[in-house]
């Protein structure tokens, strides 16, 4: 039960919240009010209590007799707690330097203050004192008071951050104590506050009790850190986010969408009536006997993939309470049609789930799928969050700037495209904007695509958040790639996990799949090559059998000098030899894909063509080659490469040569894969026969190893963490990229592909600035705007691992803007290696990334 604001304070009506020149001053109490139905509203539109009730009974104390579940009273009592944090976060707004400073406010004009006006540490502090009393109840044993205390401290530890972001609990309590002290000796006044004598006599808290001990309390009585820490991060969440709303609801208007999938039926009706669906609904009728015609030809890809899709969909249903689910299936087999039939009869069944998430290791993956899931259900069904990507609007002619902004803040879209570096920031970031989106992610489906790109080194960490988070929030995970880590054998805890394909081994080994792509490692033993060694076989392989040749290099300085290399030979016509890699503008990336997929009829345009690429073609690029030549790194990467040659499975005599030439292990610092490589025989079989179950399990037996180890990447340092809230520890640690780098603007004249136009790079940073520096453009208006100019300013955006520390032009945001960018581009190609040596001479020459 929450004790209201006139319970506790004199003359209530007078304090202030917030100000406006177009209505009525908000009032503390009308804005806690507002705040706490913001916060009931979601409770039950998003079926947070249930989530409320599961995070608590997952939370597990060490008593002496072993380790339990809070009883029935403490967990009320634990409820109260949680949901007071979020009406008291801003009742530290009766401080009177706040009224007068901020708030402007004439009935303390006159009076003298202190110059501190903060109001969120002394929100905390009167929400210690309002609830501290009730964890001292007889009906709690000696250990769960203990436990209720740490949670009233860690409670109150999110209020007096929701306008900053999470630092470390352990140094909290001793500025809870400075501000105690500071209103002793009235450096700061709460006039009003009905219990101020009982405030004062909390002195002790910080000289003997628990708050003196805290850390030593936390280790002995909190045996659950993944839940404690959860629970933790919800309150945070709902405490930012319901501020914002209330907030948002005073300024402007009530928020009444919160962009759920209320009616699937719609969407199942949709997405059944596509053409290719209801092929499958044919084929199905067909094996069941039901109907004696088939819509495909014997053993064709379409009747493999059907049969895939009906098998994953079967066994779904039949395990449909569970949380984990495991779609692996080869390079084209249909994965993203597959998983979105999955999700609507996840979401058919359990009617409490809300949206559904798609996460994708790449950006350019985000794009693919949204037309795939456009052409399903309407491009407004469905958005892109990333930085790529506008802020999506409603209507262009008349936008509702506030509306906007606030959808994508919050992620209001019944279907969301992001990549994993956002989804995980939602789950261990530290930031005030990164957690309000981690309500909406509650009863969802999560389809998380490609996870074998995850950092190694914190696989075991994300298998055991993945597992409580999925429990907990009640989120579906379909889990889902060609090469596929089981997370249960990283796991803590006992896992029922489902194999959508019960073998999906047999599907590797369909002749289609298995065979589409000849493996020929004959290049890979003569050892390291020369470039201009490989240039020979691939020139004398290209004049002899001609076709669409794909080569990758795991450096792009490498991949560059090879480029170069073919361009130069005459036997080769230059106008056939392209070059992809990250150094590309996204316009010129999408321009050269687009040409390597137009066909006349069922003929390749370019059917003969050489493309030099780095990494950035092995996921999130669909583009069908005839003949790979891949420099060695890890398996999963070969995988990925692998299904770049005969993707449409239509073609005979694909073959894919591996060779070595750059070092692996310099490229994947810290990676212990690389000692699991094709070099082995052992895992060139594995690799052959698709066998990655093996693979794998040799995998988590080493990182289980690694971590069991009491070291830096020991998994006990990472659970301390969890278990004292170190939020920043834990936000570093959990990062899905670890490599600091920085941001160049190289102003030029970018050609506009296949046009004779061209994007002044000079204006567009020119548009950015007046945008960023006019201060009259209403707060969403500019953060839309900056959206879409930003979606140029990536065309002219170049990554350093090292900062630039001297320009003598602008530097903005952290962007370091050079005018004369023309000077770093060759043929339209920036020139890396001519950058490196001017603008970091001493630095060497693998700067860029």
């Amino acid at each position: 039960m929450i004790v209201e604001l006139n319970d506790i304070l004199k003359n209530d009506e007078i304090y202030l919240a917030h100000l406006s020149n177009i209505k009525e001053n908000e009032t503390l109490k009308e804005h806690l009010d507002l705040t706490l139905d913001y916060y009931n509203r979601l409770k039950e539109s998003q079926g947070l209590e249930a989530v409320l009730g599961r995070s608590i009974d997952y939370i597990r104390i060490t008593r002496k007799r072993g380790v339990e579940n809070l009883s029935s009273e403490a967990k009320k009592l634990l409820i109260d707690m949680f949901e007071g944090a979020i009406y008291y976060h801003d009742i530290g707004k009766i401080n009177p330097a706040f009224q007068k400073l901020k708030m402007k406010n004439d009935n303390f004009k006159d009076m003298e203050i202190s110059d501190n006006s903060n109001h969120s540490l002394l929100s905390s502090l009167l929400y210690i004192d309002s609830f501290y009393d009730l964890t001292k109840n007889k009906e709690f044993h000696r250990e769960e008071r203990k436990v209720l205390l740490i949670f009233l401290l860690s409670f109150s530890y999110s209020i007096s951050r929701h306008h900053g972001y999470l630092k470390d609990l352990s140094e909290y309590a001793a500025r809870l104590e400075a501000l105690l002290k500071s209103i002793r000796d009235e450096a700061i006044e709460i006039p009003n506050y009905n219990y101020l004598d009982r405030l004062l006599s909390r002195e002790n808290l910080f000289k003997k009790g628990i708050f003196y001990r805290l850390d030593e309390y936390i280790k002995d009585f909190i045996a659950s850190p993944e839940a404690f820490y959860i629970l933790n991060k919800l309150l945070y969440s709902l405490i930012v986010a319901c501020d914002f709303y209330a907030t948002s609801h005073y300024m402007k208007d009530r928020i009444e969408d919160f962009g759920s999938i209320d009616r699937v039926e719609e969407y199942s009706e949709r997405f059944n009536s596509d053409e290719i669906i209801r092929s499958i609904r044919k084929y199905e009728k067909y094996i069941d006997k039901k109907s004696s015609k088939s819509p495909f030809k014997k053993d064709s890809i379409n009747a493999l993939r059907s049969d895939m899709f009906l098998e994953a969909e079967k066994n779904l249903i039949k395990n449909i309470e569970n949380h984990i689910f495991y779609l692996e299936a080869p390079t084209g087999s249909g994965k993203t049609i597959n998983s979105l039939n999955l999700s609507l009869n996840l979401l058919k069944h359990d009617k409490g789930l809300k949206k559904i998430f798609y996460v994708f290791p790449f950006n350019t993956l985000c794009d693919q799928t949204f037309d795939v899931i456009a052409d399903f259900f309407g491009k407004e069904k469905v958005s892109i969050i990333n930085s790529l990507t506008p802020i999506k609007v409603e209507d262009e002619k008349n936008i509702n700037y506030d509306k906007a902004y606030l959808d994508r803040l919050f992620l209001h879209y019944p279907m969301v495209l992001t990549s994993h570096v956002n989804f995980f920031n939602y789950l261990f970031g530290n930031g005030r904007e990164k957690q309000l989106p981690l309500i909406h992610l509650a009863n969802s489906v999560v389809i998380l695509d490609e996870i074998q790109s995850y950092r190694i080194g914190i696989w075991k960490e994300l298998s055991n958040m993945i597992l409580n988070f999925a429990h907990i929030f009640n989120v579906k995970f379909i889990i889902m790639s060609a090469t596929l880590p089981k997370i249960s054998l990283l796991s803590q805890n006992s896992l029922k996990e489902v194999n959508l394909l019960e073998n999906a081994h047999k599907y590797f080994n369909v002749p289609l799949f298995k065979d589409r792509v000849k493996l020929d490692f004959s290049l890979l033993e003569q050892g390291q090559i020369s470039l201009e060694k490989l240039a020979d076989f691939v020139v004398g392989y290209w004049q002899s059998k001609g076709g669409r040749i794909l080569i990758e290099f795991i450096k792009k300085a490498t991949a560059r000098k090879f480029y170069n290399i073919l361009k130069s030979r005459k036997e080769v016509d230059n106008q056939m030899v392209y070059e992809l890699s990250g150094d590309d503008s996204s316009l010129y990336r999408k321009n050269l894909i687009n040409k390597l997929k137009k066909k006349k009829g069922d003929v390749y345009l370019l059917s003969n063509v050489i493309l030099v690429s780095t990494q950035v073609i092995e996921a999130g690029v669909d583009i069908d080659m005839d003949v790979g030549f891949k420099d060695i790194s890890i398996i999963e990467a070969e995988e990925q490469f692998a299904g770049r040659i005969n993707r449409s499975c239509g073609k005979e005599g694909s073959k894919l040569f591996f060779f070595q030439y750059d070092n692996e292990k310099n490229i994947y610092k810290g990676d212990f894969r690389t000692e699991y490589s094709i070099l082995q025989e052992k895992y060139r079989e594995i690799f052959k026969d698709k066998n990655f179950e093996e693979y794998y399990l040799n995998l988590m037996m080493e990182i289980d190893r690694k971590k069991s180890e009491y070291n830096e990447n020991s998994y006990e340092i990472f659970t301390n963490s969890l278990r004292h809230l170190k939020y920043l520890d834990i936000a570093k640690n959990m990062k899905m990229i670890n490599n600091e780098t920085y941001s160049v603007y190289l102003a030029h004249n970018l050609k506009i592909p296949e046009k004779n136009e061209f994007i002044d790079g000079r204006k567009v940073w020119k548009e950015f600035k007046e945008i960023l520096f006019d201060y009259d453009i209403p707060y969403a208006k500019k953060q839309i705007m900056l959206s879409k100019i930003k979606e140029k300013m990536n065309y002219f955006i170049y990554q350093t691992s090292k900062p630039l520390t001297f320009t003598d032009d602008d530097s903005i945001e952290d962007i370091a803007y050079i005018e004369n960018g023309e000077m770093f581009f060759e043929d339209g190609k920036f020139n890396r290696e001519f950058f490196n040596k001017e603008m970091f001479p001493s630095k060497g020459d693998d700067i860029f990334l």
